[in-house]
C-alpha cells in the first residue's frame, strides 16, 4: 500500500492525541492520590485530636472528682475538731490539711449564718451557729502547676449542754430570795415586803424601830398585818419567811415580833461572811463557749436617761453593759441585758426598767439561761420617788440603799437579791415623830367597836396617810423556769456538758458551691 503524504500526516497528528490522552490520564490519578492521602491525614487528626479531648475531658472529671472528694475530707475533719475539748482554733479560724501528694483542702469557720437576718423569728440563734466553708484541691499528675478547686458549705448550731462552773455559795444562794453575804446590821424600816425566803448573817434588831410608836401600837400593826391576809386583804406583811439567821445577833424583842406578830418562821443558823465569792471586776470582753467569738463589751455612760440599751445577737448577744464607776439610771432608761459596774448603780428618776437577757436553754431543759441584771462593786441606791422594775438577780458587793424618803418610791424586784447589807430608811408619811403616833394610836381604840369603825390598825392609819401597801419589794420572779447563772471573767457562759468529750453541734444543712 503506498501512503500518501496526507496519509502520513493523519498518522503523525493520531500519535501525538493519543500520547496526549495518556498524560491527561495520569495527572489526574496523581490528584486522586495526592487528595486521599490528604482526606486520610485530616480524619486521622480529627480521630487524635478527639481522642485527646476525650483523655483531656476524662482527666479533668477525675481532677474534679477528686477536689469534691478533698472538699468533703476537709469539712468532716472540721466537724470533729469543733466537737472534741482540744485541737479546735475557734470560730472565725482556719485550718489546712493533706490528704496525699495530690489532694489538700483548707477550711475556714466563721460565726453565724448568712441566712439569718435581724428580722428573722431565729435572729437569736446567728451567735450560736458557725458556717464552715471547706475548699477541696486536687494537682493534676501530668501538670504539677494545674490545680481544680470545689468548696462544699455546712451550717452548725451549738447543742448547749452545760454551763460554766459558778461560785462555791451560788448554788446556796439559789435558794433564798434575800441572802446577805456578811455580818454587817440590817436596817429595815416598814413598809416594805420580802417574799420568801431569806438568808440573814447579821443582825435585825433595827426593824421596825422607828414607827410605829409606842411598842404597843407596832405590836398591833404587825399582828394586825398578819391578820389581815386572812381577813379579805392582800398579805402585806414585810417578811412571810422563814428567815434564816443567827439568834445571838437579833434581840428577843424583835424575834418575837416576826414569830408571834407576823407569824413568820425562823430559823437559827450561825452567821459568817461569805467566802469564794468575787465582784468579776473590769469587763472588755466575753465568749459564749469555748472557742467561740469574743464580743466586746459596751461601755454605759454615767447617766442614762430616757434610752434602751439592750442585748444584740450579732455584736452582744449576752447583753453585758460595764461601767467604770457609778451609773445613774433615770426617766425610763431600760436595759435588757446585765449592769456591772465598779461603782455605785443609782435609781434616781420615774420609769426605770432593767432585766437580763434570755439565753438559750441547756439541752433537755426548758427554762432560759439567765446572767444577773445588775453586778455593783459598790451599793445599789434607790432614791426617793424613783420608780425601778427589776427582773432578775440584783447583786451589790456593798449593800442595797433606800435612803429615807418619800412612800411613793418604787423598787419592785422579781428574782433575788445577793447583799452585803440592806437599808431600807423611813418612809416620810410615816415619820411623824412619836407624839403624833401616840395620839393616832390613842384615837384607835376609840373607833374600833364603832359599827363603821375600822377594825385592822395599818387600815387606819392608811386614812392618816400611810399607805400600808408596800412599794420596795422583793419577791421570786414569775412566769417561766430560768437557769440563773453567775458571771465570771475570762469563762464563758456555756461549756462543755458533764460526761461530753466536747461541744455538742446540729449541723443544720450542707451545700455544695459553685
Amino acid at each position: 500500500m503506498t501512503i500518501t503524504a496526507q496519509h502520513d500526516a493523519g498518522f503523525r497528528l493520531t500519535r501525538r492525541c493519543v500520547a496526549r490522552g495518556r498524560a491527561s490520564r495520569r495527572g489526574v490519578a496523581v490528584v486522586l492520590v495526592l487528595g486521599m492521602i490528604a482526606m486520610t491525614l485530616a480524619v486521622s487528626y480529627a480521630l487524635v485530636r478527639a481522642q485527646t479531648e476525650v483523655a483531656r475531658g476524662t482527666s479533668n472529671g477525675e481532677l474534679r472528682s477528686e477536689a469534691r472528694q478533698a472538699a468533703w475530707t476537709g469539712l468532716s475533719a472540721a466537724l470533729r475538731r469543733m466537737s472534741q475539748s482540744s485541737g479546735w482554733t475557734g470560730a472565725d479560724s482556719t485550718f489546712t490539711g493533706t490528704i496525699n501528694t495530690r489532694q489538700t483542702y483548707a477550711v475556714t469557720y466563721t460565726t453565724g449564718d448568712e441566712r439569718l437576718t435581724p428580722d428573722s423569728p431565729e435572729a437569736g440563734d446567728w451567735p450560736f451557729r458557725v458556717t464552715i466553708t471547706s475548699t477541696g484541691y486536687a494537682v493534676d499528675p501530668q501538670a504539677a502547676t494545674t490545680t481544680t478547686m470545689y468548696k462544699v458549705e455546712a451550717v452548725a448550731r451549738l447543742v448547749p449542754r452545760g454551763t460554766s462552773a459558778n461560785p462555791a455559795p451560788w448554788s446556796t444562794m439559789q435558794s433564798f430570795v434575800v441572802y446577805q453575804t456578811s455580818t454587817d446590821d440590817v436596817n429595815l424600816q416598814i413598809p416594805f415586803r420580802i417574799d420568801g425566803a431569806a438568808r440573814f448573817q447579821g443582825s435585825l434588831s433595827n426593824f421596825a424601830v422607828t414607827y410605829p410608836s409606842p411598842s404597843s401600837a407596832r405590836s398591833r400593826y404587825l399582828s394586825d398585818l398578819n391578820a389581815m391576809r386572812t381577813g379579805g386583804y392582800a398579805d402585806c406583811r414585810p417578811f412571810t419567811g422563814p428567815l434564816t439567821l443567827p439568834n445571838s445577833a437579833t434581840t428577843s424583842t424583835v424575834r418575837n415580833l416576826i414569830t408571834g406578830n407576823l407569824g413568820v418562821t425562823i430559823n437559827n443558823a450561825s452567821g459568817s461572811n461569805t467566802s469564794n465569792w468575787n465582784h468579776p471586776g473590769t469587763i472588755s470582753g466575753y465568749q459564749l463557749y469555748p472557742g467561740g467569738k469574743t464580743f466586746t463589751v459596751p461601755t454605759l455612760p454615767a447617766s442614762v436617761s430616757n434610752s434602751t440599751y439592750q442585748a444584740d445577737p450579732r455584736t452582744n448577744p449576752a447583753g453585758l453593759f460595764f461601767r467604770s464607776g457609778d451609773v445613774t439610771l433615770s426617766g425610763s432608761a431600760s436595759v435588757v441585758g446585765t449592769i456591772i459596774t465598779s461603782g455605785k448603780v443609782i435609781v434616781g428618776g420615774t420609769g426605770v426598767s432593767l432585766r437580763p437577757a434570755s439565753l438559750p436553754a441547756v439541752d433537755g431543759s426548758s427554762a432560759v439561761v439567765r446572767l444577773p441584771a445588775i453586778v455593783a462593786a459598790q451599793d445599789v441606791q434607790v432614791n426617793a420617788n424613783s420608780t425601778t422594775t427589776v427582773t432578775g438577780t440584783v447583786a451589790t458587793f456593798a449593800k442595797l440603799n433606800a435612803p429615807a424618803g418619800a412612800q411613793a418610791t418604787t423598787f419592785d424586784l422579781r428574782g433575788r437579791l445577793i447583799c452585803r447589807a440592806m437599808e431600807i430608811g423611813n418612809r416620810s408619811e410615816f415619820n411623824v415623830g412619836s407624839g403624833w403616833w401616840s395620839l393616832i394610836w390613842s384615837f384607835f381604840p376609840d373607833q374600833e367597836n364603832d359599827a363603821d369603825g375600822t377594825r385592822y390598825f395599818p387600815v387606819y392609819c392608811q386614812g392618816w396617810g400611810m399607805a400600808y401597801t408596800p412599794r420596795i419589794t422583793i419577791a421570786a420572779a414569775a412566769g417561766p423556769a430560768t437557769q440563773e447563772e453567775w458571771f465570771t471573767a475570762g469563762s464563758p457562759v456555756y461549756n462543755v456538758g458533764s460526761g461530753d468529750a466536747g461541744l455538742r453541734w446540729s449541723v443544720l444543712r450542707f451545700r455544695e458551691l459553685p
